[in-house]
Parts: structure tokens; C-alpha cells; sequence
């Protein structure tokens, strides 16, 4: 047996365990992702072989929420990928300002840099006062840093320059707090945002909305899980509600007849009638 062979092996043994432990299934998400992410558990435990944490999670001498911290990918920075966000603005914007009041999913959250991004761009839109935005992650140790909305000013220098090249005058700071080495989100953005758990796994429709927002999230799922999360997107969506994926993400192709392109290139698609 070769020694690829036996990581995946080991791999699905390990997951299989933490599926029925705590009864979180991963088996679904890129083999070859959550294996790296296996042995980053395996190497903060000192242990020689993947599998060596079967006894440990059985034991479970391995929390649930440690499991999640290292298979879950936090990839995330305030308005990444500028083009996305201008795209949203000249294309998007337009649509939603027809609308009285406005729900957003965000999907896949993370620690909330994404729909705080959203939140201030719908403010400097005009919109934010008739919007509320939910956003969910199964991560709940990143969902309490996304709740508390502080970031070190190490990351703001970068979350600055992303939004910067918006074309919004120099405010950026507006939107913040000065804290001890950071600033955070300040209440007006904030009171716009619900976060909540939501596994996108296991979980069914989270709500009625006219926009969802999941970006760089399916590039983890395999085929089955990207079929059954694209099943839950469009039941979410009203009628000409908006879709936007990440930059290397794409409609599966049994939905491509189920929505128009708004922008190609930024992933964003709208859902007509059937």
C-alpha cells in the first residue's frame, strides 16, 4: 500500500470517528484539504500518524470546537478581493435600492471581516438603515470574535487599503473604535448584523432573503455537499434575489439555467423563475 494510500485511509478513519463522537460529518469537504488540516491536529498533539487521534477524540481528550478551529479555513480580511466589492456596488446597489427593507445571508462568516465589509458599504450606500444581514459560520470560536468585531491594527493597514480602492473618500476610520493595539466595529454597523451558527452540512434553509453572500466557502466541498449547499441557496432566494460566489467558484451546472450573470468575473448571479 502506498504511503498516499494510507493517509487517506487514516484520514477517513479519523473522520469518520469525529463523525459519530460529536456528530459533525467533514465527509463531504476536499479530501486533500482536510487531510492537511488532520495533520496540523496531529502535529499540535505530537503524534506520528494521523490515526493516532482516534483515541483521543473517542476519549474526547480533543474538544469539539478544537476539531473545528483546525478543519475550518478562517481565510478572510475586510473587503478581499476590492473588484468584488466594486462590482457589488455599480451592479448590485442599483437592485437593492428598489427594495423597502433588505435581508442578507452571509454564509460561512468566519470571524466577520466580510459582513462588517458589507455593512459599511451599504452605509455609505444609503441602505443600511433598511437592511439586516445574518451572518452564520459553524465555527463558534470565530463566530465570538466576529460578534465582538475587534481587530488588530496590523490587519486595519490592510482592511484600509482594500477599502480605499472602493472610491470612497479617505473615512475609514469613521466606522471603528480606537482600542489597546486595534480598533472595533462601532455600533451603528454593527446593529445591523445577527450572527448565529448555521453548518452549512448539515443545516437546511436559513431564511427568506433577496441577497446571499458565500465566498471562497465551496471551494472545500465536494460535489455532493456543493449540490446540496447550491439547493439551499437557491430555496433561500426570492425571485431576482442575488447570488455572489467567490472568484474561483462557479455555478454547478445543473443551476446554470436557474440564474442570470450580473458580473462574470466577480461571481455574482441573479435567480429567475423556473
Amino acid at each position: 500500500m502506498s504511503l498516499t494510500n494510507k493517509k487517506e485511509i487514516e484520514s477517513d478513519l479519523v473522520i469518520e470517528c469525529i463523525s459519530r463522537v460529536y456528530g459533525c460529518n467533514f465527509k463531504n469537504y476536499i479530501k486533500g484539504s482536510i487531510r492537511r488540516r488532520l495533520d496540523t491536529l496531529r502535529l499540535d498533539h505530537r503524534l506520528n500518524s494521523i490515526s493516532e487521534l482516534i483515541p483521543l477524540i473517542i476519549q474526547e481528550k480533543i474538544s469539539l470546537n478544537t476539531v473545528i478551529q483546525t478543519i475550518s479555513i478562517s481565510v478572510t480580511e475586510m473587503f478581499r478581493e476590492p473588484d468584488f466589492f466594486i462590482a457589488f456596488k455599480k451592479k448590485v446597489i442599483p437592485i437593492l435600492k428598489k427594495s423597502a427593507t433588505l435581508n442578507m445571508w452571509c454564509a460561512g462568516c468566519s470571524t466577520g471581516e466580510e459582513p462588517y465589509s458589507l455593512a459599511i458599504l451599504l452605509y455609505k450606500e444609503h441602505l443600511l438603515t433598511r437592511t439586516q444581514i445574518y451572518a452564520t459560520d459553524f465555527n463558534v470560536l470565530s463566530l465570538e470574535i466576529a460578534k465582538e468585531g475587534s481587530y488588530s491594527d496590523k490587519k486595519m493597514h490592510l482592511y484600509e487599503e482594500n477599502y480605499n480602492h472602493l472610491g470612497y473618500s479617505t473615512d475609514f476610520n469613521n466606522y471603528f473604535l480606537s482600542i489597546d493595539k486595534g480598533k472595533r466595529v462601532q455600533d451603528f454597523i454593527k446593529g445591523h448584523i445577527f450572527f448565529s451558527s448555521h453548518n452549512l452540512a448539515h443545516d437546511h434553509v436559513f431564511i427568506e432573503t433577496q441577497v446571499i453572500v458565500c465566498r471562497n466557502v465551496l471551494i472545500y466541498f465536494n460535489k455532493t455537499l456543493k449540490e446540496k449547499v447550491m439547493q439551499i441557496f437557491h430555496g433561500s432566494l426570492n425571485i431576482n434575489g442575488i447570488l455572489c460566489l467567490g472568484m474561483k467558484e462557479h455555478l454547478m451546472e445543473s443551476y446554470e439555467k436557474k440564474y442570470r450573470i450580473i458580473d462574470k468575473e466577480s461571481r455574482i448571479y441573479q435567480k429567475i423563475e423556473d
